[in-house]
């Protein structure tokens, strides 16, 4: 019985253990956006560590038509943040993120009508439109192929990525039907040996 209860605590101090990183060393890392392109109707994302395909959330048209529309007036900078929530299966989400001198005249309506949300900062004199995106990671092998050398940003977009850290599925169901069983055995356990052991004790010798 004791040998029982043993393996049983082991078996949850491994299973509390398991817990690694898809990135080792690093849950963050900056990342450079080189790309959007659109084909075969599918829209692409390329950075120079991952690359994506969008699945939902803003369209690439809206981006380009913020920009190729002239309601970018005023553009001080751009980042895109990026979190792949699922490393397994390669599922991401994000932002694309404008920020324009709100002195140069934006089109407020309009920009409000092409992206997911503004943010006015009057201190900065910032104006910020933010495209939403869900995306997954792909590897395009035959990039120079389907993308067009226009498609190429003449200045890559600074961007951050963040991995979640990925959880031992299996060792976390076994943590926890461990548990379920455990706990009741070493309680009834405690209770049977514990008069035994107090009896050796104090039996004369």
């Amino acid at each position: 019985m004791k040998k029982f209860i043993a393996v049983l605590l082991a078996v949850l101090l491994v299973g509390c253990q398991c817990k690694q990183n898809v990135v080792p060393g690093a849950n963050e890392t900056p990342e450079k956006i080189t790309a959007f392109f659109i084909n075969d109707g599918k829209e692409y994302i390329v950075g120079e560590k991952l690359s994506y395909v969008l699945t939902n959330g803003s369209s690439l048209k809206n981006i380009s038509e913020f920009y190729d529309g002239g309601y970018a007036k005023g553009l001080k900078r751009e980042f895109v943040q990026i979190e792949v929530t699922d490393a397994k299966n390669g599922e991401a989400r994000g932002s694309f993120s404008a920020f324009l001198n709100s002195a140069a005249g934006a089109d407020v309506a309009k920009i409000k009508a092409l992206a997911n949300r503004i943010e006015i900062d009057e201190k900065k004199g910032e104006i910020e439109a933010i495209f939403y995106f869900d995306a997954r990671v792909v590897q395009i092998k035959n990039l120079s192929e389907i993308m067009k050398p226009s498609d190429r940003l003449r200045s890559p977009i600074p961007a951050n990525i963040e991995v979640r850290p990925e959880r031992c599925e299996g060792n976390a169901l076994l943590y926890t039907i461990s548990t379920i069983v455990a706990v009741p055995i070493i309680i009834v356990g405690t209770v049977l040996f514990l008069p035994v052991v107090m009896m050796q004790e104090y039996s004369p010798r």
